[in-house]
């Protein structure tokens, strides 16, 4: 994968264009996920509530008249989970563009170097040991899953000899080890015990449905923290894109920039996979969505990643709460549906 030469004046103009659209998009999905659902709001009402608790601006769109219902509904138990949801589709989004671009590799997405399997695990140790403790607003899963994410980037780091500059391949398949490990570790602890083998599967699909406002302030914090981060060294990654040669020829501390990626990245990983399960794809297709809009320069790529997970995955899971209201369908579901013939496609144009 190789960085193009900076775009002309036209096409500048032309990624303005679509960036603009894309960031007004943002809040439009946002509205349209609050609107819907098992209990039908509407969107001027839902903006009405909305407007009704910021002081000052309560005049400006009136809701008319609400119940308390929903009001609660709405800002206690909507706008979390789609914030959530919001969050964690830009953390993957994004961890994927970078993986594509650090690994060479086009279909590389956030379960490549194991973290999601690494708190995949973390989680089932929690749910099979029926742990119940909780800190700082978030419980014993979510510690655990955070736990398995951190734990699992630091064996790759030592045993890929990532911190002694051994190559990216190295680490890619070091990674790909790891996870398979990992994953006949969840299957042996979930056929030693099958009580809590359904609870455990359905996690791995992924859900929204306990979403709160903690989740929703841990989630923001390292995103946005991650993704800023990771723009910083943006420039550094196209270079790094084109070959390690060319970054090293450049000036660019290779070892230290793809140390400080991988951290961060699995940062936001860990807390995604936390808080919401594992939830496959998103890395894969919206980079790929991305890249088609605005080229392969990453500063751009990635906000435009971020927000465009974000987008994708909040239409996602509000097709996964309204599909079979009352009840919900798994969200893991919904987007494995459209990322894995996305997934097809795109092996058989390359191995073209």
């Amino acid at each position: 994968m190789q960085v193009k030469k900076p775009a002309s004046r036209p096409h500048r103009g032309r990624y303005l264009t679509r960036g603009i659209l894309l960031i007004l998009m943002l809040p439009l999905v946002m509205l349209f996920a609050l609107s819907v659902g098992s209990a039908q709001i509407g969107m001027g009402k839902s903006l009405g509530i909305l407007f009704s608790h910021v002081p000052g601006l309560s005049h400006i769109i009136s809701a008319g008249e609400f119940s308390s219902m929903q009001d609660y509904i709405l800002t206690q138990v909507r706008l979390p989970r789609i914030l959530v949801a919001g969050f964690v589709g830009g953390c993957l989004s994004v961890t994927g563009a970078v993986y594509q671009g650090l690994f060479h590799n086009p279909i590389a997405e956030p379960h490549i170097i194991g973290v999601s399997s690494g708190a995949a695990l973390g989680a089932t140790f929690a749910i099979i040991g029926g742990l119940s403790f909780s800190a700082a607003g978030l419980g014993a899963i979510s510690i655990c899953a955070f736990a398995g994410a951190i734990f699992t980037i630091i064996l790759v780091a030592f045993a890929s000899g990532m911190n002694r500059g051994r190559s990216d391949i190295t680490v890619l398949l070091t990674g790909t080890a790891v996870s398979t490990l990992f994953s006949a570790f969840m299957s042996l602890l979930m056929s030693l015990n099958r009580q809590s083998m359904e609870k455990v599967y359905l996690w791995t699909f992924g859900s929204f449905s306990s979403s709160g406002w903690t989740k929703a302030a841990w989630t923001a914090g390292i995103a946005l923290a991650g993704t800023a981060i990771l723009f910083y060294l943006a420039k550094d990654l196209n270079l790094m894109a084109m070959g390690e040669d060319t970054a090293k020829s450049v000036g660019v501390e290779t070892v230290r920039t793809r140390a400080i990626l991988l951290t961060v990245t699995a940062f936001m990983v860990g807390i995604s996979v936390s808080v919401s399960g594992m939830i496959g794809f998103v890395g894969l297709v919206v980079p790929h969505c991305m890249r088609f809009l605005f080229g392969d320069d990453y500063r751009r790529i990635v906000p435009a990643s971020f927000i465009g997970g974000a987008a994708f995955l909040i239409l996602c899971d509000t097709v996964a709460r309204t599909i079979m209201a009352p009840g919900e369908m798994p969200i893991g579901v919904i987007t494995a549906l459209i990322g894995a013939p996305y997934f097809i496609w795109l092996i058989r144009k390359n191995s073209r």
